[in-house]
């Protein structure tokens, strides 16, 4: 426990990675290498496909050619045997790591003094950390994972395409993608700021489809007449967070849809100005199909790196509502030296001048 209280101010990626290394650390291990074969297998084909296409236009020989079309093939193959192994093995990370941090919920739980449990403070704390603590941390890793993989790939796609396109197109294909990751931030920043906001609200749905559903309450419903009430409630609130929810999410779908125009004129401007050179003689028709082809990749990848990345930032802000709980300490402690209790006890305990005060409340009971 001592590790999980060790949190960064504004970061808290590193101990969630500390989580997830606890839980597996072999599978995280092989989750990066795999990762990194995942990233660098699937452009061996983008040369070889050039190559090909260049080969065909100098007319080459069939041999050399059957060799390059073989070659593809099996880097495509290798690369599309990767997923179902990476897959599997970020199930079985995902698995051990929610068991472990629930096993770490119910630790904090237990060791937090009473009085947590009479203010709703505390139940807004524990109902966010159950819902983000089990899958967030992997989340976190999963995307760390994805950053890794599209960042090598990224690098590898600019490198080839440094080699057809002249530094100002390579940079404004870059630099196009800059108001879509703009816009994900923002929007990450509102949706952080309404699950704030409206925890109380979800608490109050989640009791009420308790008090509705379950058989301890079923009798008193009935007998009183509040069945109808309690429902008629019930949709209000979820009506309410149900449009609170699609409103902000229509508001970041139209700007991703703006973000996504932009980025697609300065591609394609760049592929033209790619066109042009070709027609002129000054590119050769295997540089024109390279282009199309690493664009292509180039732009799912960048738009699979600004997803990694907000997903991160998202992430983070969620973790510190985990590491707030994590970090509620008790105040009542055992002394250093706790005197034991008479024993055998044979007429019982009597407690005088006793009261009790709800936290923060001036009224004794």
């Amino acid at each position: 426990m001592t590790n999980l209280r060790d949190r960064v101010a504004g970061l808290h990626l590193g101990p969630a990675v500390r989580l997830v290394w606890e839980s597996a650390p072999r599978l995280m291990v092989a989750s990066v290498l795999l990762v990194i074969l995942q990233s660098l297998v699937p452009l061996v084909p983008l040369l070889l496909i050039r190559l090909i296409v260049d080969t065909i236009a100098a007319g080459g020989e069939p041999g050399h050619l059957l060799a390059l079309v073989a070659g593809a093939g099996a880097a495509t193959a290798v690369s599309f045997a990767l997923r179902p192994v990476s897959n599997l093995v970020r199930q079985a990370q995902a698995s051990r790591l929610s068991d472990h941090v629930q096993s770490i919920i119910h630790e904090k739980s237990l060791e937090v003094d009473l009085e947590y449990y009479d203010g709703p403070e505390f139940y807004d704390k524990l109902y966010r950390a159950q819902e983000e603590a089990p899958y967030r941390p992997a989340a976190v890793v999963e995307q760390l994972m994805g950053l890794l993989r599209t960042v090598v790939s990224m690098v590898g796609i600019l490198a080839i395409v440094a080699s057809v396109l002249p530094w100002y197109a390579l940079v404004a294909i870059v630099v196009a993608s800059g108001p879509l990751g703009l816009a994900r931030s923002v929007f990450s920043r509102r949706e952080f700021a309404r699950r704030m906001r409206r925890t109380m609200a979800e608490r109050a749905v989640a009791y009420l489809n308790w008090l509705l559903t379950g058989k301890m309450h079923a009798k008193e419903l009935r007998i009183f007449g509040l069945s109808r009430f309690l429902q008629g409630q019930s949709a209000q609130k979820r009506d309410e967070l149900r449009h609170e929810r699609l409103s902000l999410e229509a508001r970041r779908s139209v700007a991703e849809v703006l973000a996504y125009l932009v980025q697609t004129a300065v591609v394609f401007a760049v592929i033209a100005l790619v066109t042009l050179q070709a027609l002129r003689g000054e590119a050769s028709l295997g540089d024109l199909v390279l282009l199309l082809q690493a664009v292509q990749r180039g732009q799912s990848t960048m738009s699979e790196l600004l997803g990694t990345v907000n997903g991160l930032y998202e992430s983070n802000l969620f973790l510190k509502l985990v590491y707030e709980f994590l970090g509620l300490q008790p105040v009542v402690v055992d002394p250093p030296s706790p005197r034991p209790v008479p024993a055998p006890i044979t007429r019982g305990l009597e407690a005088r001048d006793v009261s009790f005060r709800y936290p923060n409340g001036t009224n004794l009971i």
